[in-house]
């Protein structure tokens, strides 16, 4: 048996919560991103501590959802003079398939198979497999062609949104990644193919496989209290788990992009 013992007009103070709320802030529940950056006023005063009055909270002329898709920080200017081609001081090596080192090196190390042509040299696949996994990880982490897009739209005086706000935030935020070296060089093991076996359909015919271990070295944001090597080298390897095994067909294949390497 339920008793109701009292009733309280819950709508009636609920709306006027809410409207003392807005009355500190100045924001409105009939527009729930007052500044329009693509955040939401209540996730920006609560967990982001930016400022849902203003798309850009720390002046940089990069909006703070941007920033937060791309590992920037939105409380602190990451750009020289507002210019975004200056967000990573590693994306001209990037482009120019350079490597842009810093003081504050993470290791990647990780494992895989390898099935190739019998006719093709094993090094000069491995060397190729080398560079075009660094120029993958280099521009999922650097995304130095995401800025590329917001430079141009800074140029043209847009203040559009590039890309909304996914995941949890201490994932994009620790990620300050500015340079990628294939170095040092992958090691062909003795290890046993468990994968491409004889057996296996998916073994490419008049092959050889063989077990690889790769390493590459990323190199963080210096003098940055948000650079985590761990995260960053983690995010490495998902970038590259998802390449060879996900992605139908892998970037590194012929029927791939322009990461896909001959043999």
């Amino acid at each position: 048996v339920l008793d109701i013992v009292d009733t309280v007009d819950s709508t009636a103070e609920n709306e006027k919560a809410n409207e003392t709320e807005e009355e500190e802030s100045n924001t409105s529940t009939a527009d729930p991103d007052s500044d329009g950056d693509g955040l939401a006023d209540a996730f920006e005063t609560n967990d982001l501590n930016t400022d849902p009055l203003d798309a850009d909270t720390d002046g940089d002329n990069l909006n703070d959802a941007f920033e937060i898709d791309n590992g920037l920080d939105p409380l602190t200017s990451d750009t020289a003079a507002g210019d975004a081609s200056a967000v990573s001081p590693g994306c001209d090596a990037w482009r120019r398939e350079e490597v842009y080192e810093t003081s504050v090196p993470a290791s990647v190390n990780f494992v895989y198979e390898v099935a190739i042509d019998e006719n093709v040299d094993l090094d000069e696949v491995s060397d190729g497999l080398e560079e075009s996994m660094a120029r993958l990880v280099g521009r999922d982490l650097i995304k130095c062609e995401m800025l590329d897009v917001r430079r141009r739209q800074l140029e043209g005086g847009s203040s559009a949104v590039v890309g909304r706000y996914y995941g949890d935030i201490h994932n994009h935020r620790h990620l300050l990644v500015d340079g990628i070296d294939p170095a040092p060089p992958d090691i062909v093991t003795q290890r046993t193919c468990t994968y491409y076996t004889s057996d296996n359909p998916a073994t490419p015919p008049n092959s050889y496989c063989y077990v690889v271990q790769g390493l590459m070295t990323l190199y963080l944001r210096e003098n940055s209290s948000l650079s985590s090597t761990s995260e960053s080298s983690s995010k490495a390897l998902k970038a590259l788990l998802t390449a060879m095994n996900i992605d139908d067909p892998s970037p590194f294949t012929l029927d791939g992009d322009r990461f896909n390497v001959p043999g």
